[in-house]
């Protein structure tokens, strides 16, 4: 067991961080919505917790390809 408290960064935050990556949200806006500090959030992608940032890079790039076939 890790010290300290449990991360907020479960499956569903996951999920819902997916959803507003793809809808083109930007990190403040995001932590606004999902009710988290943006600095936990942006602790979150400097650390690669979970491999958010990772996660948020390849879900930018679906989004630009989703853009692009629908024009």
């Amino acid at each position: 067991m890790k010290p300290g408290r449990e991360s907020q960064l479960n499956k569903e935050v996951l999920s819902r961080i997916k959803k507003l990556v793809i809808e083109g949200k930007t990190l403040v806006e995001i932590a606004k919505v999902i009710d988290i500090p943006y600095s936990t959030v942006t602790n979150w992608t400097c650390f690669n917790v979970e491999n958010l940032s990772d996660k948020i890079e390849g879900w930018k790039r679906d989004r630009k390809l989703k853009l692009a076939e629908d024009k």
